[in-house]
């Protein structure tokens, strides 16, 4: 409301808050999920993605295959389908020395590209 000298007063301060939620469903009732047998967590480090000559793409192509059970044998395929979560603990991207000037076009990319490798 105005009050005199045409000044704003606030009687109450109504804040925003997210709305209300409903929790995740747990991976057993997803489609194509874990069901009632053991789950998993995998913890996952040192795939150094993107690194220019040290690190070959082919670790991180082994851990997305054994993960998604493309690799092994029935064995190894049964233990994959029961990984519910996929850590990355550590040493995903490589060491990268970025200028402190602006960087072209081409540069950003380069300094970008193993991010995007890396969401996969």
């Amino acid at each position: 409301r105005v009050v005199a000298g045409g000044e704003f007063e606030a009687d109450a301060v109504c804040f925003p808050a997210p709305a209300p939620q409903r929790p995740p469903p747990l991976p057993s009732t997803l489609p194509g999920g874990a069901g009632d047998g053991d789950k998993y967590v995998a913890i996952v480090s040192g795939l150094s993605v993107g690194a220019p000559a040290a690190s070959p793409p082919v670790r991180l192509e082994l851990m997305l295959d054994y993960v998604t059970g493309h690799l092994g044998g029935a064995r190894e395929q049964a233990t994959a389908a029961g990984i519910v979560r996929v850590i990355i603990a550590g040493g995903a991207l490589p060491k990268v020395d970025v200028p402190t000037a602006s960087l072209d076009p081409r540069q950003q990319a380069s300094v970008a590209r193993p991010l995007r490798e890396l969401d996969v």
